[in-house]
């Protein structure tokens, strides 16, 4: 990633802009990071029931841990790799920052991983809701 592109993405993450598309980036260089795969099944994004009470997923308690720190980092990884429609899973996470009654963290940032959008496309519905790095 060019150095001018990882200076505008050090400035949204102080700015708390969210969420972000970064294309063509690496998730190894992330700290503080919640990896999603973006071709998880809907319920690792929802939650889902153990007996009678609603539970966040696992890795929502461990995004949880990491926003003690000045900001936390939920990747939803490949996000292009998937259907435009299989997308459309994310935008509630996208657009109010929360899973069913679930909400984020304040600090909580989100970025999206892709790879060359020009041939993958996203969802529009998905796209217009963050900022392309």
């Amino acid at each position: 990633m060019k150095s001018e592109k990882i200076e505008m993405l050090e400035t949204y993450i102080k700015c708390g802009i969210s969420p972000i598309i970064l294309e063509g980036f690496s998730i190894e260089n992330l700290k503080n990071a919640v990896v999603l795969e973006s071709d998880c099944r809907k319920n690792m994004i929802s939650g889902h029931y153990e007996g009678a009470t609603f539970v966040a997923p696992d890795w929502f308690n461990k995004l949880q841990q990491y926003s003690k720190n000045r900001y936390c980092l939920l990747v939803v990884n490949n996000i292009n790799k998937i259907s435009k429609k299989g997308q459309l899973k994310f935008v509630e996470l996208f657009k109010y920052k929360k899973i069913g009654i679930f909400e984020l963290p304040k600090n909580c940032i989100i970025i999206a991983t892709c790879s060359n959008l020009k041939e993958n496309q996203m969802s529009e519905d998905l796209y217009s809701l963050c900022a392309h790095i």
